[in-house]
């Protein structure tokens, strides 16, 4: 048999190689004279049957790369610290395009190609990069999504050491630290121009989760806001007139202050505000459920909910709870 009747190394046929992929034979002219071409990056060279048989022949344009960034070409085994997300092993090579790693971390498997891996270039999806529990997870959502601003705030509040007081012991439930359920709930519930809100379902709630949260109108969220932090020395809604030295009691409005009165102790001007601003509540709650933008429950709870106690349920100051219900 000639050597350019050989079948087994005819033009056309392809031969695996044991780390370049597969390579396809273009012209046979002898045994030590083979023109082929790697079928992943189209690079083409002229190699023995010894080389081809074995599959020991070499993409030389991937081993000028490795070259460059002084490092070996990728191995079954081979350990690497990835740029961003710890260490990383290679558990298959089934081609340049084709590369199995697991992260050692969080036992992550996932496929990508050796140049990334080469590069360190990796990334887990289910390392917790975001406050120490959040993580972006595989799926459709990326960080371009909406959702991910809202996503990555609630998670900064409810981190050690970030939260405001209102959110001391808040916490997120474990089925939203992966971004892509969360991104999933918003898609199916977010209202243009709504905020989260963790309260009004599951009342004065410590946690956020699928069954604690709902989307509401960024109005009746401002109306619920605790202002603790900022008001100074005097309850919320309750400020000192300097000239008079008297207390004057004052709320919201749609925007505009509105002035309740001046009287001579705070605890006065406090029950006033108490008073006035759960009657401006209950009006707000009325319109909202009437237009649809509120659910039942919500509205229910707007209608009961007592300001003179802060997120834990306790008493912001010595006021009674108000229970004028007009």
């Amino acid at each position: 048999m000639s050597p350019k009747s050989n079948p087994a190394y005819a033009a056309g046929t392809i031969h695996p190689t044991m780390y370049y992929g597969d390579v396809e034979v273009l012209d046979y002219q002898n045994t030590t004279k083979i023109h082929i071409r790697f079928v992943e990056t189209g690079y083409e060279k002229w190699v023995a049957t010894k080389e081809l048989g074995s599959g020991s022949i070499r993409d030389n344009t991937l081993e000028i790369r490795t070259k460059k960034r002084g490092s070996k070409h990728v191995q079954v085994g081979d350990v690497y610290t990835s740029n961003n997300y710890g260490d990383f092993k290679v558990l298959e090579y089934n081609g340049f395009r084709k590369v199995t790693i697991q992260f050692i971390t969080t036992g992550t498997i996932i496929t990508t190609v050796s140049t990334q891996v080469d590069a360190r270039a990796v990334a887990d999806p289910y390392l917790p990069k975001y406050y120490g529990v959040g993580y972006l997870g595989e799926g459709q959502y990326n960080t371009d999504h909406p959702a991910h601003t809202i996503w990555s705030s609630m998670l900064y509040r409810c981190s050690s050491g970030n939260e405001p007081i209102t959110y001391t012991g808040v916490t997120v439930e474990d089925h939203w630290h992966n971004f892509q359920n969360f991104a999933r709930f918003y898609d199916l519930n977010y209202v243009d121009g709504y905020h989260l809100d963790k309260d009004l379902l599951a009342p004065r709630s410590k946690i956020y989760s699928r069954a604690t949260c709902c989307f509401i109108p960024q109005r009746i969220n401002a109306l619920l806001t605790d202002h603790r932090n900022d008001r100074g020395d005097h309850p919320t809604g309750v400020h000192l007139e300097k000239g008079s030295q008297k207390f004057i009691a004052q709320i919201n409005k749609n925007d505009t202050r509105v002035n309740l009165g001046r009287y001579c102790t705070p605890k006065e001007a406090r029950a006033v505000y108490l008073r006035e601003k759960a009657k401006y509540i209950r009006q707000v709650a009325k319109q909202a459920l009437t237009t649809g933008q509120i659910l039942d429950t919500v509205y229910t709870n707007l209608m009961q909910w007592d300001l003179s106690r802060d997120n834990d349920g306790k008493l912001i100051d010595n006021d009674s709870k108000v229970t004028d219900k007009d």
